[in-house]
């Protein structure tokens, strides 16, 4: 009985929840049932009173003394119960929630109560109008009140036009932004894993936006300019677009939402820093700056562990050494539990690293332990630099080797595996520097520099100055 969706339930309820489902549960509109009430009772003294575990024979005893024990009995009074908790969890959730006056309206309509339909439409246009944020959710909102007013307008027989334009402008925004919501995250996703996707009706849809007045409307632009930038990279005009209207047109989406287009276009900067373009680090600085203040890019108070590794990147690229120590120690807090060590612990290896401060790093990569698969190798390539900068070439073949194995075992990585492995090729070439004449240390660096996916590009050009 204790697995129970029943007791599950139950269990999540407070002691607030268990008298109003009390109350709930007696009321006669919504159960007439008295063994369903007796259930209750005798499950409340279990679970919250007495602390033991309920058991069906004991609940059969306490709902029908005078009867022989009936599985199937008990277990229709339980589900007679649940569904009874289902409506009261949602009855909880509305009850408290403001007046759906488009909701009145329909039903005013059907009942055929012009003036209360009136008023009712004309509530539902004011809160519509009130409403800060013009996202796809609103626009949804907007259709169904273009169709009520519709309905409104058509009964009356009037010959004058409807509002038909109105209503298809409404529908086409909600799909369009849900559209090119779904494919940014489709692209990016792509990118990461090399998946091949199906886009639909998308390509037309983005010459359709292109030509007509809908391009400047801020949800749908936005969207629009961030699947061209995850598209085709080296056309900058739509990331410039793109992080334009992120910082104007705050208000048009809620927080989770801004949240999730600050990662889309952090994400491109890093992607097109790992590629060997620095271009828009600048930008990528601007906008964790502005993540940070507007707080997208925490989630439920936390920060994402590779947003928080990525900042510390940007940092040391900077030499922002200072910064980073503070910006480590101030939001290693923020970070899922699990992550808090072994991040602030790489972070902090990097750091000591950039600072030339060799044996420290070292130390701090061999206290902590990573199960994560990209800080894993994080923490691999940190250690293989601490091994070439100490002068330990036995130690870094071996690491390079055993680093290799790895990767290779790892069959789903997308990117990050040619890159890595490409880091790894040019790093054991480097080792066989020695061998190389001038001519060749140079072919060597312009291969390197003509490489697209590689991992620490400017590291290795470094090396070999």
């Amino acid at each position: 009985m204790k697995k129970s969706k029943l007791i599950l339930l139950l269990n999540s309820f407070s002691r607030k929840e268990w008298r109003s489902f009390q109350r709930f549960v007696r009321s006669p509109y919504l159960n007439l049932r008295d063994d369903v009430i007796e259930l209750l009772d005798y499950l409340q003294e279990c679970l919250l009173d007495l602390k033991i575990e309920p058991t069906k024979k004991t609940a059969f005893i306490r709902l029908y003394p005078k009867e022989v024990f009936n599985d199937h009995k008990v277990r229709v009074a339980m589900s007679n119960l649940f569904k009874l908790a289902e409506a009261f969890v949602a009855w909880e959730q509305q009850i408290d929630a403001p007046t759906d006056y488009l909701k009145l309206a329909q039903d005013f309509r059907r009942r055929g109560l012009e003036k209360h339909l009136a008023k009712a439409i004309e509530q539902a246009r004011k809160e519509q109008n009130q409403k800060e944020h013009k996202d796809a959710a609103y626009y949804l909102q907007e259709y169904y009140l273009q169709k009520e007013i519709y309905e409104q307008q058509a009964a009356r027989k009037r010959s004058e036009p409807l509002n038909f334009e109105t209503s298809f402008e409404a529908l086409d925004s909600f799909y369009l932004i849900q559209k090119l919501q779904q494919a940014c995250f489709a692209r990016s996703h792509q990118q990461v894993y090399k998946h091949q996707y199906d886009y639909g009706l998308l390509h037309p849809l983005l010459e359709y936006i292109q030509n007509t007045h809908l391009r400047k409307n801020p949800a749908i632009a936005i969207y629009y300019h961030c699947f061209l930038a995850l598209t085709d990279s080296k056309e900058p005009s739509h990331f410039r677009e793109l992080k334009k209207y992120l910082l104007r047109e705050e208000q048009v989406f809620e927080h989770a939402e801004m949240r999730d287009l600050f990662l889309l276009a952090t994400n491109f900067c890093l992607r097109q820093h790992n590629e060997g373009n620095s271009a828009y680090l600048p930008d990528l600085l601007e906008l964790y700056q502005e993540g940070l203040d507007k707080g997208y890019l925490l989630k439920e108070g936390q920060l994402s562990r590779f947003t928080f590794r990525n900042m510390v990147t940007l940092g040391l690229i900077q030499k922002e050494y200072e910064w980073v120590e503070q910006f480590i120690h101030k939001y290693k807090s923020k970070l899922e539990e699990k992550y808090q060590e072994s991040m602030a612990g790489l972070c902090l290896a990097r750091l000591e690293y950039s600072k030339k401060n060799y044996d420290k790093a070292l130390e701090l990569l061999q206290k902590a332990e990573y199960e994560d698969l990209l800080l894993n190798l994080a923490a691999k390539t940190v250690l293989m630099k601490v091994y070439f900068s100490l002068d330990e070439y036995d130690l870094l073949e071996a690491h390079l080797h055993a680093m290799r194995t790895f990767i290779r075992r790892k069959k789903i990585m997308g990117y990050h595996r040619d890159n890595y492995l490409n880091m790894i090729r040019f790093m054991q070439k480097i080792l066989e520097l020695q061998l190389m004449d001038v001519a060749g240390k140079e072919r060597l660096r312009a291969e390197i520099n003509d490489s697209k996916a590689i991992v620490e590009k400017e590291w290795l050009l470094e090396i070999l100055r």
